[in-house]
Order: C-alpha cells, then sequence, then structure tokens
C-alpha cells in the first residue's frame, strides 16, 4: 500500500537530493526502491537525517553542489524567510 503523505512531507522527500549518488532529487520510493507504508516513514525520515541528508521539522532543504555534507539556503515562499544553512550532524 502506497503512503499517503502530507504536502510538507512529499516536499521533503522530493528535496532529497544525492542520496543515491546521481546528484538528482529523489522521491522517497526511489531510494528505497518500493512504496512504503505510512508507519515505515518516520523511520526512513529518522535514516535520513542521521546521514546528514536533510533536517525535517517542518522545513525543507536543498543540497549545494559542493557535496552532501552542505544544505543550501533555500527561501521559504510561504514566510519569505530564509532558512539558515547548517552542516552534516
Amino acid at each position: 500500500m502506497k503512503a499517503r503523505l502530507s504536502e510538507a512531507e512529499k516536499r521533503a522527500f522530493e528535496e532529497i537530493a544525492y542520496a543515491i549518488g546521481d546528484k538528482k532529487p529523489h522521491v522517497l520510493e526511489d531510494i528505497v526502491g518500493a512504496a512504503v507504508t505510512k508507519s515505515l516513514i518516520p523511520i526512513y525520515m529518522e535514516i535520513f537525517v542521521k546521514k546528514g541528508y536533510f533536517e525535517f521539522d517542518g522545513k525543507y532543504y536543498t543540497m549545494t553542489k559542493d557535496g552532501s555534507s552542505k544544505f543550501e539556503e533555500k527561501q521559504d515562499s510561504d514566510s519569505r524567510k530564509v532558512i539558515p544553512r547548517i552542516t552534516r550532524f
């Protein structure tokens, strides 16, 4: 059964880049190779956060071209607030 994601969750998963090494954004199904159930989403998100691919607390990030250890500042179109640069955990 495919997971039903909120719009924020969809954006977060779509923003994962470099996670499988081809420098393109991917959705969760691309990365794990199969659709996942809603109950598995927090587990995968925790893995990605620990690996430093993104941080998810209602915000979303895009990887820089410099490598997988840095995140690019991204303008949040809803609040017009710039999300600060962060580094690997």
